[in-house]
C-alpha cells in the first residue's frame, strides 16, 4: 500500500487563512493552540439559523 501525498496542484489555500496563521505564529500562538480552539469552538452548521 503505498502512502498518501499531496500535491500542491490539487488544493488551494484560503488567503485570509493563511493571513491569520502567520498573524498567530507571530504573536506565539501555536499550531496547537489553534487546533485546540477550532474543535472546541462551534462549526457553523452547529449554530440555528436566524
Amino acid at each position: 500500500m503505498q502512502g498518501f501525498r499531496l500535491n500542491p496542484n490539487d488544493y488551494k489555500l484560503d488567503p485570509n487563512w493563511v493571513h491569520l496563521m502567520l498573524a498567530a505564529k507571530q504573536i506565539g500562538i501555536s499550531v496547537d493552540e489553534i487546533r485546540q480552539f477550532l474543535r472546541q469552538s462551534p462549526s457553523a452548521e452547529e449554530e440555528p439559523s436566524p
